[in-house]
């Protein structure tokens, strides 16, 4: 037994999960009058009151299989093929089957042995039991990169992003195994997928960028997304398309009805006349005020009535307050 965790009921009766590992605890229920692992797995049988809980994971400890009962749980009692938790319902003893292929997958992820845990999840129908054992049987094969495995546990949960994501992952791992030798998955562009995978994408752009692997970390952060970061990336190593670049991150924030990031690109570039227009656009009146103010252009008349308008339109200026009055309201507005 590797003694990975702890069960415990405190003073209140309130059951306990501790991981000896991360030293992290779990609450697993507010009232606990029994409980107890199953003989040989990682399988909790409790119980609350009128139930009798399982957790066939305790990877998953917020989604246990429940059973209402109408007695107290006197002990588990495990065959050979069947596993049985007998319960006293008013002096007669009765016997509530627990599933032993959900049992046999918590065994088999208990030795490390995830191919025979996925061939068993595959024989199930789907439940939220199951998902949750398929969830917890990816993060495992995850943790140890056994890719196919991971690839399989999230085709099951319908996750198929995901699923294609790991395949030209492993597909990766393979061709640096033909061309370095070993598994591949110590290749920096694997490693790197997968903190991507995980949304640690600094982690993700220093295993690129230690490679000098520009252009990927740059991909990285446009395909999540993450256009600033993709930018930033670009303007501290100088790259030869950031103009470009510029542009069409530009064009998109129009695009996307975001003339806010779009004004603030404009700021950076100098161009406060576009930044007032756009603020102006975004109905942020009080923004593009800050901005000539800020700047200390002088605006043409128009743009300050405009100005005005929009924050009389959006509460923000009381409309009986003229426009010369205005003027000298915008110096004081601040950022």
């Amino acid at each position: 037994m590797r003694a990975t965790r702890l069960l415990f009921r405190d003073k209140r009766r309130h059951l306990h999960l501790y991981d000896l590992k991360t030293q992290q605890r779990t609450t697993l229920l507010d009232y606990c009058s029994y409980v107890q692992w199953v003989p040989g797995s990682d399988v909790v049988v409790a119980q609350n009151r009128s139930s009798l809980c399982v957790w066939y994971s305790i990877d998953v400890p917020d989604r246990p299989t429940i059973y209402p009962i109408k007695g107290e749980i006197t002990e588990i009692e495990r065959a050979e093929d069947r596993t049985e938790v007998i319960v006293d319902e008013a002096g007669t003893l009765m016997s509530y089957a627990l599933d032993d292929a959900l049992i046999s997958f918590g065994a088999a992820l208990d030795d490390g042995n995830l191919n025979m845990a996925a061939s068993t999840l595959d024989g199930l129908e789907p439940s939220p039991e199951v998902d949750a054992m398929w969830s917890a049987l990816a993060q495992r094969a995850l943790a140890e990169k056994q890719l196919p495995i991971a690839e399989r546990c999230y085709a099951a949960l319908g996750d198929i992003p995901r699923a294609r994501f790991l395949r030209r992952t492993h597909k990766v791992a393979e061709y640096a195994a033909q061309q370095m030798g070993g598994d591949g998955t110590e290749h920096y562009m694997v490693k790197a997928r997968l903190a991507t995978l995980s949304k640690h994408f600094t982690e993700a752009e220093h295993l690129y960028l230690e490679a000098n692997a520009v252009d990927d970390t740059i991909d990285m952060y446009q395909e999540m997304h993450m256009f600033d970061d993709a930018l930033r990336i670009a303007a501290s190593r100088h790259h030869e398309n950031l103009d470009d670049m510029k542009q069409s991150y530009y064009e998109y924030l129009l695009q996307s009805h975001q003339e806010d990031k779009a004004a603030q690109m404009k700021l950076e570039e100098g161009d406060y006349t576009a930044a007032v227009n756009l603020y102006l656009k975004a109905a942020m009146p009080v923004r593009a005020a800050a901005v000539i103010r800020k700047a200390g252009i002088r605006p043409p008349p128009d743009l300050i009535e405009r100005i005005a308008s929009s924050m009389i339109k959006h509460g923000t200026l009381h409309p009986i307050i003229n426009i010369w009055t205005y003027c000298i309201i915008v110096r004081d507005i601040h950022m």
